[in-house]
């Protein structure tokens, strides 16, 4: 007897969900952000969503986990070792400007 997973197979994209539903948080906050909003962000639907992952809370604490986990990576790659550390630094401020002037209608912080 096998134990094979019943159901139909995942057909989402994890990150591309999280990134969606980042943009939406940041952009809505948590309180204003509906689950009908996320389901549509995503192109999920709700109880796909809650499969995938849980609540709302869930969601947005993996959304966060994922926008923390590449800061710390970008940081580590910059912060390397490899050049002078005012080199370094000076990437950092760079990048971070970069990142949050992308838009300046809608700055990020």
């Amino acid at each position: 007897m096998t134990n094979a997973k019943r159901g139909r197979p995942v057909q989402y994209d994890r990150e591309q969900a999280l990134q969606r539903a980042s943009d939406l948080f940041w952009s809505a906050g948590f309180a204003a952000t509906s689950l009908d909003d996320l389901s549509a962000a995503t192109q999920m639907t709700r109880p796909s969503l809650a499969g995938a992952f849980g609540d709302k809370e869930a969601l947005y604490l993996a959304a966060l986990e994922r926008y923390r986990d590449a800061g710390v990576d970008a940081l580590r790659e910059t912060l390397s070792g490899k050049l002078p550390l005012r080199t370094e630094l000076a990437e950092v401020l760079r990048k971070s400007t970069d990142v949050y002037m992308a838009n300046t209608a809608h700055t990020r912080g």
